[in-house]
């Protein structure tokens, strides 16, 4: 088998992604995992124009693009806002509001100082128990500098109180044992990370209400209550 680009962006990573895929399809879900990783990458560049000069306040750590089997349109925040998990995101900001089109909500998103930052490159369909494994946890380790080189974009500006959360159960927990406690941003600030940022209920996928509750945001589709700010010390 030749070398993948994947492979030639992401060396370290490879030996463990590899053991996470089906032996007998390994070319092909490499091949897709590569398409999908291109369109992810294009949409979060066109992100960054987005965001420009607009200090981010509202850091979500995601974990990567859900696979799909085929498409041109993977299903990435920044790719495409369908999905009940993304308006689940969409209401912590929106309340019931929506938008005519994806690009105003991204475009208000980006208004408001939010960021969705993925932890790994890799669109695998991932369940919880390979979250759980060795394997999981070994290819975050692997994939840090794709995460740490996201948040050192030379574009994105950082709000001195920029408040962190994580987006989905156990992706936060194996993060955090991957990476420690904290992460440095490029203004030289650590963000301190533990299990109050997990923005997750009892499925494991993000709430808003816990959103809500860790950003300080108002319950706008409920009340106009303000919910009570967990702190992400910076």
């Amino acid at each position: 088998m030749g070398k993948s680009n994947l492979a030639e962006q992401y060396p370290d990573s490879m030996d463990t992604l590899l053991k996470l895929l089906d032996p007998e399809n390994i070319s092909d879900q490499l091949k897709r995992l590569e398409e999908i990783h291109e369109v992810v990458e294009l949409a979060w560049e066109r992100n960054i124009a987005r965001i420009k000069d607009k200090p981010i306040r509202y850091l979500l750590v995601a974990e990567a693009a859900p696979w799909t089997p085929n498409g041109n349109h993977p299903r990435y925040f920044y790719e495409s806002l369908n999905g009940a998990w993304v308006g689940r995101v969409l209401r912590a900001f929106f309340g019931q509001h929506r938008f005519d089109t994806d690009e105003e909500s991204w475009s208000e998103l980006a208004n408001r100082g939010f960021l969705l930052v993925d932890t790994l490159p890799f669109a695998l369909k991932y369940i919880t128990r390979v979250r759980r494994g060795s394997n999981y946890l070994n290819l975050l380790k692997a994939s840090k500098e794709y995460f740490i080189e996201k948040l050192n974009h030379p574009k994105i500006t950082w709000d001195e109180n920029v408040k962190a959360a994580f987006a989905f159960r156990w992706n936060g927990l194996r993060v955090m044992e991957a990476y420690g406690s904290e992460a440095r941003l490029p203004n030289g600030h650590e963000m301190s990370f533990d299990e109050s940022l997990i923005a997750a209920d009892g499925s494991g996928y993000t709430s808003t209400s816990r959103l809500c509750d860790i950003w300080g945001l108002p319950m706008q589709h409920h009340t106009t209550k303000r919910c009570r700010a967990k702190k992400s010390s910076i």
